[in-house]
């Protein structure tokens, strides 16, 4: 546990609740306490509105039965927790106590936060493949947002990594702009929904690799082919491509209170079916705790269910 910076001398500011993170279960989170009347600051971080802000289209969230940019949903709930009463700050929370009386959180300027009760909402951080070149190319051919990068591949040849509705919505995404995609699968089956299936393999922009791996990504200044081994041959096939999308998965952010909270293998925070954490009055909600769902909805519900459990 990080201790607080010696050099703070503000005093810190007190609260009924403290928020961390911006997703759709830290900011329904601030819309119920602002609502409830309590004092409630959310530590937002510098990058506010969670992995939802790199969705193109969000088709699956109640109340927009055409759909609505990621972006957009995030800043109007944005604008809702603020207008509910909810302080944001738009800072990294660097240090935390969780087992103190008040609880405590200091951002990266050294300005501390109290709170009776804290909750947990900091979401999850994409995978990376972990091979030769990832690193190399990241940010100059190597992404995992094709909402950020991929009007820079129009016409273009681009890979996408996974099998699941992530990458299904990459490959789509990026299809739809005018890419030419092979998307790459290590497995037969895929775990995307049969609607984004059936839109996927119909799209003639779209070419399948299942039962592949991409071994290693190649290049001068940025990405111009990867290397891919099929499981049912010995020699890898080079592939000519000008970036790789890659979409295999979530680590939850939990790092800060590894040595505060109770965790599973991969890292969510356990919780009881009230969503408390095994630190007294310590709440977690959305991706930072839900192995399984993974979804803006679900996150939004936690956040709601979070606040209506305080004591």
């Amino acid at each position: 546990m990080e201790t607080l910076n010696k050099h703070t001398t503000q005093q810190p500011s007190k609260n009924d609740l403290l928020i961390l993170g911006s997703g759709p279960a830290g900011l329904t989170a601030g819309i119920y306490a602002g609502r409830a009347g309590l004092n409630t600051k959310i530590i937002a971080g510098r990058e506010r509105g969670g992995q939802l802000t790199g969705s193109s289209k969000v088709e699956n969230f109640p109340g927009f039965p055409d759909g609505i940019n990621g972006l957009e949903l995030m800043d109007r709930t944005i604008k809702q927790a603020e207008l509910s009463g909810a302080d944001i700050i738009y800072q990294d929370a660097t240090s935390v106590d969780l087992t103190s009386t008040p609880k405590w959180i200091q951002t990266e300027n050294g300005d501390k936060y109290e709170a009776e009760q804290i909750l947990i909402a900091t979401g999850s951080t994409p995978k990376r493949l972990g091979i030769k070149g990832e690193q190399k190319f990241w940010g100059r051919g190597v992404s995992t947002c094709a909402t950020c990068d991929g009007p820079l591949y129009k016409d273009k040849d681009v890979v996408v990594v996974g099998g699941g509705n992530n990458a299904f919505h990459e490959a789509l995404h990026l299809a739809r702009m005018g890419a030419k995609v092979k998307l790459v699968h290590r497995r037969e089956e895929f775990k995307a929904d049969e609607t984004l299936q059936e839109e996927l393999f119909s799209h003639p922009n779209i070419e399948i690799l299942t039962n592949s791996e991409l071994s290693s990504i190649q290049g001068e200044e940025t990405v111009k082919s990867v290397s891919i081994l099929a499981k049912d041959q010995e020699d890898e096939k080079q592939i000519k491509t000008d970036g790789v999308f890659i979409a295999i998965g979530t680590v939850p952010n939990t790092d800060l209170f590894s040595n505060q909270l109770e965790l599973d293998e991969a890292g969510h925070i356990l919780t009881d079916q009230n969503l408390k954490t095994s630190t007294d009055k310590v709440y977690a909600a959305g991706d930072a705790r839900d192995s399984r769902y993974k979804q803006a909805i679900t996150a939004a519900a936690e956040g709601a269910m979070a606040v209506m459990n305080l004591k």
